[in-house]
């Protein structure tokens, strides 16, 4: 899989107004999701964001497939083959994790121009009606390993100038307002320690 091209693919696709995704958020999310683009059932099956099969899914005639997945309970990880969606193509999926991320995460929706609240935004979704809230994983680490990929891949898919877009937009975070004030501390941590 080719990261590069995941990214301009986001990037033309939201300049072309069909996506409002932050292409380097999603592009770390995926890779966090995919175990580094080498899980095959998931690449294979367009399933880049970990995306998992609903009842819904599966009423409205959507394919899916089985896969070990490690969930966390009560902090503890617990290895579980859980279902999750199958799509055709990229495009495919692509719109299908956009109108999630709009629906269920809108801060991570409003965040095209904010890797850091978009990955906030994906650990701090709507409210459920039994009070919690949609978090895209059970990961209590899910936050510091997508800020980690983040700084990854920023020198490559930004080039050069990275470091200063990544400080512009922990910038524009502190601005905006962190859902939780860990985060600000966590995200600057990383980037501070970046040694590229």
């Amino acid at each position: 899989m080719d990261v590069g091209n995941l990214h301009r693919e986001i990037l033309q696709r939201n300049n072309a107004s069909e996506l409002k995704l932050n292409a380097l958020g999603a592009v770390s999310q995926w890779d966090h999701e995919t175990g580094g683009f080498r899980s095959l059932i998931m690449t294979r099956n367009w399933n880049l964001a970990g995306i998992k099969a609903t009842a819904g899914w599966v009423k409205r005639g959507g394919n899916t497939f089985g896969s070990a997945t490690h969930e966390y309970v009560a902090g503890a990880p617990l290895r579980v083959v859980g279902a999750f969606r199958a799509y055709p193509s990229l495009s495919a999926f692509l719109e299908d994790y956009a109108g999630i991320i709009a629906r269920c995460y809108p801060l991570a929706g409003r965040s095209v121009d904010c890797v850091w609240l978009f990955f906030a935004g994906l650990v701090h979704g709507i409210a459920r009606s039994d009070g919690s809230r949609y978090c895209w994983a059970t990961d209590p680490g899910y936050f510091v390993g997508l800020c980690r990929m983040a700084v990854t891949y920023a020198p490559i898919l930004c080039g050069p100038e990275w470091k200063g877009i990544l400080r512009e937009s922990l910038s524009a975070a502190v601005q905006r307002g962190f859902p939780y004030g860990w985060m600000l501390g966590v995200a600057s941590g990383i980037l501070d320690n970046a040694r590229r």
